[in-house]
């Protein structure tokens, strides 16, 4: 995904810098969207969804993913709303290699932070993982 993100934020800057129509590397820009695209729904969009309706218990799963879902939505819309001030503060091409950053922290983050539910049944298990702390676990 960040690696779309940075073939994006290369092209455009071609683009932009352009003095005439470069119709190959339109074609690159149209690529590297659908190339995020997919990353995306196959990745790190997916694993938010996931993720949140795993870690809570029952009894909160219902306020849990509807709070993630608003975080969600309100985090998009931020997005979207200041896209076209933050491209003409900086480049468009700028602005997706910031996106690519803030993937590489959102990666590092799921990597790093968040812990592994893969074979865990959903109640007992996972809960355990949740309740206790770092010093109890070594």
């Amino acid at each position: 995904m960040m690696m779309s993100l940075v073939g994006l934020g290369v092209v455009l800057t071609m683009l932009e810098r352009a003095e005439e129509r470069v119709v190959w590397v339109e074609v690159l820009c149209a690529m590297f969207v659908l190339w995020f695209v997919s990353s995306f729904s196959s990745g790190l969009g997916l694993v938010t969804w996931v993720y949140v309706s795993e870690i809570f218990p029952l009894r909160l799963r219902g306020q849990g993913v509807s709070l993630e879902m608003a975080i969600n939505r309100l985090m998009n819309s931020v997005v979207s709303m200041s896209f076209i001030s933050l491209y003409k503060a900086i480049t468009v091409g700028d602005a997706f290699f910031l996106f690519a950053s803030i993937g590489v922290f959102a990666w590092a983050f799921y990597s790093t932070c968040c812990r592994e539910t893969k074979g865990r049944s959903l109640e007992e298990e996972i809960a355990e993982v949740f309740s206790k702390t770092d010093d109890e676990k070594s």
